[in-house]
């Protein structure tokens, strides 16, 4: 579960029905870490890196140049935006190409207002699974770096709600993926473990996929 929505996971929200994806689609993978809505001609002043930008390029839309340096100045953001005139202009869907950088058209009865909401909702639902994920990370690593009578570690193994009298298995597997990746095998792994009835905690510590199992009396554990 990623911390921060992609642009193609964006899309599916119903904020924004009828989008449509009309150049850049080799981008759609890109993460969306925040929100801009601007029409000002100095846009450029405004953007940071991992924003998705809405807007209609109406401060734009007669200057050609202007027009032209929009995808290159944004390169390194989100860019969504229902731009004038209506047809989208062949020269941004082919920058949008080059770039890899999505460029959405809007529906005509879109409100920059909700989809600004929408994308900042999503963002926020996924902070609360994130945090709790790394901080069972940074647990399971205090806590396999001591020993279990350490005073520091007991406390730790409480707070993950292990039991230090159950016996618990380790199992440590490097994996030459991408982070991503490790993270999605982990979140597998987990949910296979618990759907057996397995007290599971995991994490990726320094590239290295790491699950603490409780073993407890049933042989279906073992």
């Amino acid at each position: 579960f990623d911390r921060y929505p992609t642009v193609e996971e964006l899309l599916k929200l119903p904020g924004f029905s009828g989008s449509r994806v009309c150049g850049g689609h080799a981008g759609l993978d890109r993460l969306v870490r925040g929100v801009n809505l601007t029409d000002t001609p100095d846009y450029s002043r405004w953007l940071s890196a991992g924003e998705l930008l809405i807007t209609t390029g109406f401060s734009i839309a007669g200057d050609q140049q202007a027009v032209d340096a929009l995808l290159p100045t944004a390169e390194r953001c989100g860019l969504s935006g229902r731009y004038l005139p209506d047809v989208m202009p062949a020269g941004l869907v082919e920058a949008a190409d080059r770039l890899s950088l999505p460029l959405i058209a809007l529906p005509a009865q879109a409100r920059f207002s909700d989809l600004a909401s929408a994308v900042s909702q999503e963002i926020a639902r996924r902070q609360i699974p994130a945090e709790q994920e790394r901080r069972e990370a940074l647990c399971l690593a205090q806590l396999l770096s001591a020993p279990l009578s350490d005073s520091a570690a007991l406390q730790t193994a409480r707070e993950l709600d292990i039991n230090p009298e159950q016996p618990h298995m380790i199992l440590r597997r490097h994996i030459e993926a991408a982070a991503s990746e490790k993270r999605r095998l982990m979140h597998e792994a987990v949910r296979c473990f618990r759907q057996a009835g397995v007290q599971v905690w995991a994490a990726v510590l320094d590239g290295e996929l790491v699950i603490l199992l409780a073993r407890g009396d049933d042989p279906a554990a073992e």
